[in-house]
């Protein structure tokens, strides 16, 4: 499955077509469906579906819980797993009372008349609570900005998370069978890991193994894990 109705179509579309090609090549019978929300069905003989979706719909629990309804194994977490990661409060959440290391944080709407609390001052950031790939995300740096940068962020969704802002290095861990995988370090060449510089090629540097002490790597690895385990990751 690839494409769908999110924001991240485009990208989608892509990353399927990757996807099926490296299928193809280990010999596997491929068949690629863009899935529409009103209705779809899935070739006859489906052994499993490889979920090349982005954004809602395809990592927010619908299609899973369509998939489930099928008898159909698909790849990744299962529907409420995914219904848990895809929203950035309640993840938060999870990781508040599973004692994972995460930023200070509250949940604006466009209702809210926030008078920020002295820890939630600028420099913050805000992200869309249910969107992915970076889509809507404000790095607000003085307080005069604040609220034009809210409006921006809420075009994107009705609620926004607001976190302290972290300076520090970039990384990402990936988990397999509930293993890490090696840390990776993102430089962005140019201001911060948003849409346009994920998915720009040449616009992002990665390294991998990322470079840190050994010490380091082992609470990077341990957080991702603490984290994955808290929203109820698989595979």
């Amino acid at each position: 499955m690839l494409g769908g109705p999110s924001a991240e179509r485009e990208v989608s579309l892509r990353t399927g077509a990757s996807v099926a090609k490296a299928l193809r090549s280990l010999n596997h019978t491929v068949h690629e469906l863009d899935p529409d929300p009103s209705g779809w069905t899935l070739p006859e003989g489906t052994d499993v579906v490889f979920l090349a979706l982005h954004g809602a719909y395809g990592e927010d629990g619908t299609v899973q819980i369509e998939l489930d309804r099928l008898g159909v194994p698909y790849t990744g977490c299962d529907a409420e797993s995914s219904r848990v990661a895809f929203d950035k409060a309640t993840s938060k959440e999870r990781f508040v009372a599973h004692e994972v290391p995460t930023p200070p944080f509250q949940v604006l709407t466009a209702d809210s008349r926030v008078e920020l609390e002295r820890e939630f001052r600028p420099p913050v950031v805000l992200k869309p609570v249910c969107q992915g790939s970076s889509v809507g995300l404000q790095f607000v740096e003085n307080e005069m900005d604040f609220d034009r940068q809210l409006e921006d962020s809420l075009r994107y969704g009705d609620r926004i998370l607001l976190e302290l802002k972290i300076n520090g290095r970039e990384v990402t861990v990936g988990i397999i069978a509930g293993e890490t995988l090696p840390i990776v370090e993102i430089r962005p060449k140019e201001g911060a890991y948003d849409y346009q510089n994920k998915y720009t090629v040449g616009a992002t540097e990665y390294f991998c193994p990322a470079d840190f002490p050994a010490g380091v790597t082992q609470k990077i690895e341990d957080a991702a894990l603490a984290a994955f385990n808290a929203v109820g990751g698989r595979d």
